[in-house]
């Protein structure tokens, strides 16, 4: 077969012909409305131009729910809620380069609560009277991330291109156990932080040393150990051409051991 797979993505190992495809099973009817396509390393081999499908048995695909040519290595898609197990992506381009995959993230809505295997210790806070702010420049609706709206559309952002310093805070108004934090670009799948720092405070003027430092993805994970503060605040620590969007702002605590009964 002229499609292959290599150590770290897959190739058709010719050239981009239209009516190439690659084909997910989820595993299960799962709802979505995000995709990003990447080919890392292989930067000049992405599909010049795609349509994506879905199918709940494989056989039967329907109009492509997206489409168009691509220009870049990472392909961020966005598109109204599916609800399905399969995905085909299907490309359209030609090009003497061959078409390579290396990363592929399917998103579920924006609002979808995060949904935790029992075996992992950690639980979804519920932003009660949490309030948010965020600087040094004026952002709008800043309390979209804690609290998302169904239109995906809506979310907050730095509406300018993205600078060291440029923050997001939330004030949990009291003291608080938490381990991680998952910040979501939404929609707007380019408009995630290329480099962040993680600070608490009890007060919102005090703040110690980063807890977390790193790049941020569409949907970034931030994982520390455990912290009691009752502000957290993610800081921007690298430029990009790029606004800081934010679509949810969702904070975890540890799981309560539980104690053994005799």
């Amino acid at each position: 077969s002229p499609f292959i797979w290599q150590d770290e993505y897959w190739t058709a190992d010719k050239p981009q012909e239209p009516g190439q495809w690659f084909q997910i099973d989820m595993g299960a009817k799962r709802s979505f409305s995000r995709m990003l396509i990447d080919t890392r390393s292989r930067f000049a081999d992405y599909a010049r131009g795609y349509e994506v499908y879905v199918s709940n048995d494989g056989t039967n695909w329907g109009a492509p729910i997206a489409h168009g040519a691509c220009t870049q290595s990472a392909l961020r898609l966005a598109f109204p809620a599916q609800s399905a197990r399969y995905v085909k992506l299907v490309q359209t381009g030609k090009t003497w380069h061959p078409w390579v995959i290396a990363n592929i993230e399917v998103y579920a809505p924006i609002g979808t609560r995060t949904a935790v295997p029992a075996e992992v210790a950690e639980t979804q806070l519920e932003p009660r009277a949490w309030t948010a702010s965020c600087g040094p420049n004026r952002w709008y609706d800043v309390d979209i991330p804690l609290r998302p709206r169904p239109d995906e559309n809506r979310y907050t952002a730095t509406n300018q291109p993205q600078r060291p310093g440029h923050y997001y805070q939330v004030d949990m108004g009291e003291p608080t156990r938490f381990n991680k934090i998952e910040i979501n670009c939404g929609r707007s799948l380019s408009d995630y932080p290329r480099g962040y720092d993680v600070q608490t405070s009890a007060d919102g003027e005090t703040w110690g040393k980063p807890i977390a430092s790193g790049r941020g993805e569409s949907i970034t994970d931030i994982v520390f150990p455990t912290q009691t503060a009752r502000f957290v605040r993610v800081t921007l620590t690298r430029s990009a051409r790029y606004y800081w969007s934010l679509a949810e702002f969702k904070i975890f605590q540890p799981a309560t051991p539980t104690t053994a009964r005799h």
